[in-house]
């Protein structure tokens, strides 16, 4: 990207003056002639020591990196060649995506396959069932997916044909609208063809099939049960559509017409607790938890509401992390971990955080680990506040207001007490770029966690568009909050009056930001919290570029973020390519790439570094 006139005059004159600008800069920030070309890692000090290798092939990895990264310093840093490494980064994903299919087979999740039935078509999502059931045909709970997901059709149908701009079903998917995507609709079996497979079935009654089939209908869904009489299947059957339905006494009743017969079935166990929960009787629900047997299987989401219900908060915590990461794919982690590496190395890129004392880098990985966990914690306070105040507020501006300042006030803090177990190293041996650093990381790590929730609930279309926002909008609160307690308690004096105000500010901003985003109140004013997010990003690059080393990249920073967002863009396809198929993932992909312009822009103007 251009820079303009100026800043290209400016650049052309620092490359003319060389040694003689370098030389008027402070003498203990810059690195010592000749230490560019003997080794990447560079050091602090010209004090210190150079770096020790144990073996012959640590030395082997360490020239051949440096020949990469003189390779890349020799590189003009122009458009072209830009544009040339992100595409080439990209078209690696690309195939990636292509490849995976040929090497694992198609998912047999329920939500991937409702996501194949409602993006790709239920054609594709059907396909994927039936031919797995020719091959494993004594899967019975695929069989009964089979059949939900089909019964599901005919009401998916009707749904898409009302003309609603914004639909979803009951799993929080969007439907497509039927006008538009009529092609989507059609199932792979007719209704003939799908009525004489699923009488292949042999490990399944076929009124049980046909029963969850209608599952939409209860009454007609039960009447297909009435052949089976008082079968162990059918009682089971009718006690989960009753449930789904909500008919608790009469799922209560089949529930426990089951565990009658069969004192350890899991799933019949499961269910009354549901019920119980639903109903509200603790004391029975207390009493089943009590039993080792059933506190087993129960589903971890069940035991937290139960502890919250009983406000029993510190009990609650564990069940409750269980049920957010067993929903977890390998996808998601994989995204997740992805999306933090790319701003981590931009981050300790920028603040040379390669040359840094090994002390001082091993709290990068501390640095993340830490904001990661205070993650686990805010989503204990959020439930914990929820209880308190009473969750929704009957909608007012009020509650909008003083929701969206506690969201600001318990993650700006539970991050910052995060963050405090780190500055004793930093304050005995660090720089104020270093604690800068090291805060950002924090953030990026409570990010990281937070990133997996959205993720799941747009189907990985929110990847791309929460690692240019989110994600540096918590790395640089975090950081610009840590660097001023750094700064205070080294300093003393006005230095806590500064940090008060700075923490008091970001506070103000981190709410602000939420507030246009999800208060019902701004709607049609998102626009401001990107005006906010480009303040806030605008004043922490400035506020980086002033505390770090007066040093020139090996690798310029523009060329490493672009490195680091055609990753980010490349998970992205990826993820959405592998779910959702090609067509529809490279254009969610290309539609939110060309959505984030403005702030690509802004990056790169504050990168203030000259491009050909």
């Amino acid at each position: 990207m251009i820079s303009g006139a100026s800043r290209a005059a400016q650049s052309e004159q620092r490359d003319e003056v060389g040694e003689k600008a370098t030389s008027k800069l402070p003498t203990d920030r810059l690195v010592p002639a000749g230490e560019m070309t003997q080794t990447p890692f560079l050091r602090l000090s010209s004090g210190e020591s150079p770096p020790k290798f144990k073996n012959a092939e640590s030395v082997r990895r360490m020239l051949m990196l440096d020949r990469a990264l003189q390779y890349l310093r020799g590189v003009r840093l122009t458009r072209r060649s830009l544009v040339k490494m992100a595409l080439t980064i990209f078209s690696g994903f690309v195939v990636l995506s292509l490849v995976a299919p040929l090497l694992s087979s198609p998912s047999l999740d329920e939500e991937d396959l409702l996501l194949s039935y409602l993006f790709q078509g239920f054609s594709v999502g059907e396909s994927v069932l039936v031919e797995h059931l020719r091959e494993n045909p004594d899967d019975a709970d695929r069989w009964i997916l089979l059949a939900k997901f089909r019964g599901r059709l005919v009401g998916m149908i009707a749904q898409a044909q009302s003309g609603m701009p914004e639909q979803f079903t009951t799993d929080g998917v969007p439907v497509p609208q039927f006008d538009r995507h009529a092609e989507r609709f059609q199932p792979y079996l007719s209704d003939a063809e799908f009525r004489q497979f699923l009488a292949e079935c042999a490990v399944v009654p076929i009124e049980i099939l046909q029963a969850w089939h209608d599952a939409a209908r209860p009454s007609l869904a039960l009447s297909r049960l009435k052949p089976l009489g008082d079968s162990t299947a059918a009682i089971l059957t009718a006690a989960e559509i009753q449930l789904a339905d909500k008919m608790n006494s009469e799922a209560l009743v089949n529930f426990d017409r089951v565990l009658e017969r069969e004192p350890d079935h899991s799933e019949a166990m499961r269910g009354r607790l549901r019920i119980l929960l639903r109903m509200g009787r603790l004391e029975d629900l207390s009493w089943e938890l009590s039993r080792p047997e059933v506190r087993d299987v129960a589903d971890p989401r069940l035991v937290f509401e139960y502890h919250r219900k009983q406000g029993e908060y510190l009990q609650a915590l564990p069940p409750l992390w269980r049920s957010e990461y067993s929903h977890w794919t390998k996808g998601i982690w994989i995204s997740c971990l992805m999306i933090g590496f790319g701003w981590a190395v931009l981050c300790v890129h920028m603040g040379f955080g390669w040359q840094w004392r090994r002390t001082i880098q091993a709290l990068i990985p501390v640095a993340m680990l830490l904001g990661w966990l205070s993650a686990d914690v805010t989503l204990g306070a959020v439930i914990v506040v929820d209880d308190w105040l009473g969750a929704g507020g009957g909608g007012s501006l009020a509650w909008s207001v003083l929701d969206a300042l506690l969201i600001g006030v318990r993650e700006e803090l539970i991050k910052l007490i995060f963050f405090l177990p780190l500055l004793p190293y930093l304050l005995r041996a660090g720089s104020e770029v270093q604690a800068l650093v090291v805060a950002s990381l924090v953030g990026l790590g409570f990010a990281m966690n937070e990133n997996a929730n959205y993720y799941l609930s747009s189907a990985g279309g929110d990847i791309l568009g929460r690692y240019l926002t989110a994600n540096f909008a918590h790395m640089a609160l975090t950081g610009t909050i840590g660097v001023y307690l750094f700064k205070a308690i080294r300093r003393g004096g006005d230095a806590w009056r500064e940090f008060n105000e700075t923490l008091f500010k970001m506070i103000l901003l981190h709410a602000a930001y939420d507030f246009f985003i999800i208060a019902p109140q701004a709607q049609g004013l998102e626009i401001l919290s990107m005006v906010l997010f480009i303040i806030l990003s605008q004043q922490y690059l400035r506020l980086f570029f002033r505390l770090r080393p007066r040093r020139i990249h090996r690798v310029s920073v523009t060329r490493v973020f672009v490195a680091t967002l055609a990753s980010a863009t490349g998970v992205h396809y990826f993820y959405l390519a592998t779910r959702l198929g090609a067509g529809e993932a490279l254009w969610q992909t290309l539609g939110g790439f060309l959505g984030s312009a403005i702030l690509l822009f802004m990056y790169f103007q504050e990168f203030d570094e000259h491009v050909a």
